[in-house]
């Protein structure tokens, strides 16, 4: 239950100004409020019924584990959590409150936490502000029609550069500068095979819909419904034969990804993984981003010399990163920017009002 760290850390939250001994620890720390906080909660925590030689974990945690029953929208408690869901209700009362700071970054902040929670105004906006973002670089054929669509002007890059700069979102590939594992004084940047709309580790549901067949309906309805709701909120006419057929093709095209996906569980020999290569082998591997166009737009200008040297990447997944580039290739541009622009829209599903909400609970 992680109690120890937490124990740890509440008990240095005496007087700072305290003299310490040699070892650096406070004098007559027992009687410092951090210290008798810590105690109350550890003796509140030990269930004394309990012989610790028979069953240890009961004897330290047991009244605690009773004191603290998991939460219905959790899966595991822990004194981390709970320390965090105390914090954020500190948080919130700061934000909700009519007080204002002497900080203008904090009081800044205060405006935007106000405005996230505006319901009346979310649900007066609903899908509109996410349908100008996703006009300013390009078109939705599934929303605005297939006709409004042209193949001619289909740029994967200029897709992901906005994925990654606006909501940090990455498909098909994974990108991020993470530690060299032969070499951990420098970071390199890393490429990976992303996660599917589902979420991480959720590969098996595509590839047997018999078995999660429950999971899959569930996914596709919820993508039909939010379509729905966001031509009504934009007056346009629902066409469900055509919604359904276009999500369809998502849950396909999906499914495809999925298939040549390496999994989970061949994915734990960290030496297989290792794949030092340079920027431009990645460019082989995957021509139809321009990687170094879409380094330069996510980054600041002082790492493009470093972008511009061909630097050392991290490629775990090879083969993978050929099989995703044939898939991309032989597939309907109109379905790559269906997927994308829906994966897109889940990560606006908190801003786009209670209508939506009411999807996303079901």
């Amino acid at each position: 239950m992680w109690l120890l760290p937490v124990l740890l850390s509440l008990s240095c939250f005496g007087d700072a100004r305290a003299s310490k001994d040699e070892d650096g620890l406070p004098k007559n720390a027992s009687n410092t409020p951090g210290y008798a906080l810590a105690s109350e909660m550890l003796l509140k925590s030990i269930n004394f019924s309990v012989d610790p030689c028979m069953d240890f974990f009961e004897f330290t945690c047991g009244n605690w584990v009773v004191a603290n029953p998991i939460p219905n929208h959790e899966s595991s408690y822990t004194q981390l959590e709970k320390l965090s869901d105390k914090v954020q209700e500190q948080m919130r009362g700061l934000f909700e409150s009519s007080e204002m700071f002497p900080s203008r970054s904090m009081n800044a902040l205060k405006l935007i936490y106000q405005k996230c929670m505006d319901k009346k105004e979310l649900n007066k906006i609903g899908s509109r502000r996410l349908l100008q973002t996703i006009g300013s670089y390009g078109v939705w054929p599934m929303i605005e029609g297939d006709d409004k669509f042209r193949v001619e002007d289909f740029d994967l890059t200029s897709l992901m550069i906005h994925l990654t700069k606006v909501r940090e979102l990455h498909v098909f590939v994974a990108n991020y500068p993470y530690f060299d594992s032969k070499n951990v004084s420098r970071r390199l940047i890393h490429f990976d095979q992303a996660n599917l709309g589902l979420g991480e580790s959720t590969r098996d549901y595509y590839l047997d819909q018999v078995k999660y067949d429950k999971k899959i309906e569930a996914y596709r309805q919820l993508l039909i419904d939010v379509i729905k709701l966001i031509n009504e909120y934009d007056d346009r006419p629902n066409k469900n034969e055509k919604i359904a057929q276009d999500v369809d093709e998502i849950i396909d095209f999906e499914t495809k990804i999925a298939k040549i996906m390496v999994a989970d569980e061949d994915r734990r020999d960290n030496f297989r993984s290792y794949n030092l290569r340079h920027l431009s082998d990645m460019q082989n591997l995957m021509p139809m981003i321009d990687w170094s166009r879409y380094f330069y737009s996510i980054l600041p200008h002082s790492v493009h010399k470093y972008i511009a040297n061909d630097p050392n990447v991290v490629i775990i997944e090879i083969d993978y990163m050929r099989r995703i580039t044939e898939l991309l290739r032989s597939t309907d541009p109109r379905v790559i920017t269906n997927y994308v622009f829906t994966r897109f829209t889940s990560l606006w599903e908190e801003e786009l009002g209670e209508r939506f909400d009411d999807v996303l609970q079901v």
